[in-house]
């Protein structure tokens, strides 16, 4: 639930490392805020906003599971980033 989820954010991040990196104690409550909202988008507008520009036309719920797997820590991982891409092509 949304309370759950506030909860455990709070008790991860309002600390003073959180504070120490940011600098703007206040950032977490606005961001926070506007959670409700965002689930009140649809999909599509979602998908338009983020996918559109960078793969293509995409559903949502297939890049998820592909950007998820993907490992961002690796040198290959722009090497990865373009063979998760090409997959998600063939996936619609």
């Amino acid at each position: 639930t949304y309370k759950e989820l506030h909860d455990y954010i709070s008790d991860r991040l309002v600390s003073t490392s959180y504070e120490e990196y940011c600098g703007d104690s206040e950032r977490l409550g606005r961001l926070l805020l506007r959670l409700p909202s965002l689930s009140e988008l649809d999909t599509s507008i979602i998908e338009e906003l983020f996918f559109v520009g960078l793969i293509g036309s995409v559903q949502i719920n297939k890049i998820i599971p592909c950007i998820l797997k993907m490992d961002v820590t690796s040198s290959s991982s722009s090497k990865q980033a373009s063979s998760s891409a090409h997959m998600m092509k063939y996936e619609r």
